[in-house]
């Protein structure tokens, strides 16, 4: 009994230690927390400071943020609308410009005269050109009416005189070589002071009717109404030569029918001066093609003398485009022109651009 009694007087006692063991724990988690809460209440203010300061900040830096996209958006804006204002005012600047004209950007080169006779700012000698072609051709018709000549020779003729029309038509409407204002001269340069631009020394000259410092000016020629420069050079000499060639036929044939019209038996002078009462149209043909002759023969003479030096520099690189009537194309053409332009798409003609 005595044992029996002392084992549950363990078990109580221990039950009791338990309680006791838990009751103390159970304190010290009270005081703990009751620490942590006067901890927190303490720390309370300082962290909700701290937390409205960030707040605060983050604020401050969205309205920053909002502000330089705000800046940047009108930045952007500007930007768009200086760009549309350059865009517009090129636009305006290319409208301005006349559509045929020396200046640079226009769509068609035509030398307009701006002094001296012209008709509609062509100078008169190329209209004298062109009536005189339109003259020809009515001739030739009436002699292959009349049976001065056959109508193949007749067609012949007028086919020279058709590849003249429109060889004088390439040449006149054909850029000589205008230095750019943008060019970048290469070797020697020299000053325009009428163009306010470099342009390249020995090889470029001012022409006071077109207004353009010319690359290679051979010179003005008023009865194509442009100048002659490198690139129509060749066109220049083909026109010489197919005019030629119309202008010899053509006489031949008016001198035929004016010798057909004489009348025989009579003193030689008066002869003839009966043969130019009776025959107006022959005679002036025949004056007119000594003259053309004459003139042409002196222009080759001074022209085939530089060309016979250096062909391919007048021609082109390549003779099988010699007898074309196209502008030339030149294997080294910065050596040539003398200058390049930025753009690489730009630059002056060569065998694979143009």
């Amino acid at each position: 009994k005595k044992a029996g009694e002392g084992g549950a007087s363990g078990q109580r006692g221990d039950l009791a230690a338990g309680k006791n063991s838990t009751a103390a724990a159970s304190s010290s988690g009270v005081k703990r927390a009751s620490g942590s809460a006067r901890r927190g209440q303490g720390r309370g203010p300082r962290s909700s400071l701290r937390s409205s300061r960030e707040e605060k900040n983050v604020g401050a830096n969205a309205r920053d943020n909002q502000d330089r996209d705000g800046r940047d958006a009108a930045s952007g804006k500007e930007g768009q609308e200086e760009v549309a204002a350059g865009s517009s005012s090129q636009e305006l600047r290319n409208l301005s410009k006349p559509l045929c004209s020396s200046e640079e950007g226009s769509r068609v080169w035509l030398s307009t005269a701006s002094s001296g006779l012209t008709v509609f700012g062509i100078q008169w000698y190329a209209c004298l050109t062109w009536a005189l072609n339109i003259f020809a051709i009515s001739m030739i018709r009436r002699y292959v009416q009349k049976q001065v000549c056959s109508k193949s020779a007749g067609l012949t003729n007028a086919a020279l005189y058709g590849m003249s029309a429109f060889l004088h038509l390439k040449t006149m409407l054909t850029n000589p070589g205008a230095v750019p204002t943008n060019a970048v001269i290469h070797g020697r340069k020299q000053y325009c002071s009428h163009c306010d631009i470099a342009v390249p020394g020995g090889r470029t000259f001012h022409c006071t009717y077109c207004r353009r410092c010319i690359t290679r000016l051979d010179h003005h020629c008023a009865f194509m109404n442009n100048c002659v420069g490198i690139r129509n050079h060749k066109l220049f000499l083909q026109y010489l030569l197919m005019t030629l060639a119309a202008v010899v036929m053509s006489t031949y044939i008016s001198w035929k029918s004016f010798i057909r019209k004489l009348p025989f038996g009579k003193v030689l002078l008066k002869r003839l001066a009966w043969g130019i009462l009776k025959s107006p149209g022959e005679s002036f043909s025949i004056f007119m093609g000594v003259i053309t002759f004459v003139y042409i023969v002196l222009i080759l003479n001074d022209n085939l003398r530089f060309v016979l030096q250096d062909p391919a520099s007048v021609m082109g690189s390549n003779p099988l485009t010699w007898m074309l009537a196209t502008v030339p194309r030149f294997r080294d053409p910065e050596f040539l022109y003398g200058y390049t332009l930025p753009d690489a798409g730009d630059r002056p003609r060569t065998q694979k651009s143009a």
